[in-house]
């Protein structure tokens, strides 16, 4: 095996459908030769697509990142409904089934854009009382879930072929796209649960920069899997940023103090950049004054 990495990055993976996120990063662990890798964003075994690694300390930055907001590409089969809300549950189909048509589907569609509430699916990694729901419902019992508010700002078909219906969805953090597929079957009164799933952006973040685990392999056993980090820039567009230009301001950010700045163009978080465009670390914009909330010991070189 190739030697470890020691440069903390961003790593934009595509995951098959197969794998759960958590082995995913324990592979990743094994190959880098690195604990200290995180994830932002699971993906449910039977779903594929985009997931942010991030590596070394740059783990630190995943209460930014999983702010972002989300696209996928889903599949929603029409007639029948599931325990699991997708497919790897128990498939119970309808005893009356009619195909609604593409006007109707288009029509309960636009009940789903916007700013709406959504119950999460009965098998979630949601706490009820202390317990994961999944493991409730697995138990034969319902867990009582509370409604989330979630805004969805884009939903469109892609295709529809009754029994299925392709759509592509772009939404906020915390949506669950198994909840969106059950609930626009209940809505056409027909049923529906989710066959397929890919993830496919997250935030400025896209699947076409992503890696296969093969692919990451191949690069680590030549050495250049760094060069296919992410700059951190990239990865918080999200996110207003400074600049620290003077050194006694750096000094001062790094040793966690807080900076006075002769400007206030906003207020709340923020990404501090070196001018060499190296992450100094995470910051908090408060009365004109920057307060460190995660500092980089040492200056990433990417």
């Amino acid at each position: 095996m190739a030697n470890s990495i020691s440069k903390p990055g961003i790593l934009l993976l595509d995951k098959n459908r197969g794998p759960t996120s958590h082995d995913l990063v324990a592979s990743l662990r094994r190959l880098l030769g690195i604990r200290r890798i995180g994830h932002n964003g699971t993906l449910d075994p039977m779903a594929s697509g985009l997931m942010v690694m991030c590596v070394g300390n740059f783990t630190r930055l995943n209460p930014w990142l999983t702010q972002a907001d989300k696209t996928y590409e889903a599949t929603v089969r029409l007639g029948a409904t599931s325990n699991t809300d997708d497919d790897e549950g128990v498939i119970s189909p309808l005893d009356e089934l009619f195909e609604p048509n593409l006007e109707r589907v288009e029509c309960v569609l636009d009940q789903f854009r916007g700013e709406i509430e959504q119950i999460p699916p009965s098998f979630s990694a949601i706490k009820v009382g202390g317990v994961r729901s999944h493991k409730i419902a697995r138990e034969g019992k319902r867990a009582d879930l509370s409604p989330r508010n979630v805004h969805i700002m884009h939903l469109t078909i892609q295709k529809y072929a009754f029994p299925f219906l392709e759509i592509s969805v772009h939404c906020s953090k915390g949506t669950y796209i198994r909840a969106l597929a059950r609930d626009i079957g209940r809505e056409l009164g027909c049923g529906g649960y989710l066959t397929a799933l890919r993830r496919t952006g997250i935030g400025s973040m896209a699947i076409e920069n992503a890696l296969t685990m093969q692919q990451v392999e191949e690069h680590q056993v030549r050495g250049t899997l760094p060069e296919k980090f992410l700059s951190p820039r990239s990865a918080l567009q999200g996110v207003e940023h400074i600049e620290l230009s003077e050194r006694s301001q750096m000094e001062r950010f790094g040793h966690g103090n807080a900076v006075d700045l002769e400007r206030e163009a906003f207020v709340g978080d923020c990404a501090v950049y070196h001018p060499n465009g190296d992450l100094c670390g995470m910051g908090k914009m408060e009365s004109g004054r920057l307060k460190p909330t995660v500092v980089f010991a040492t200056h990433p070189t990417n």
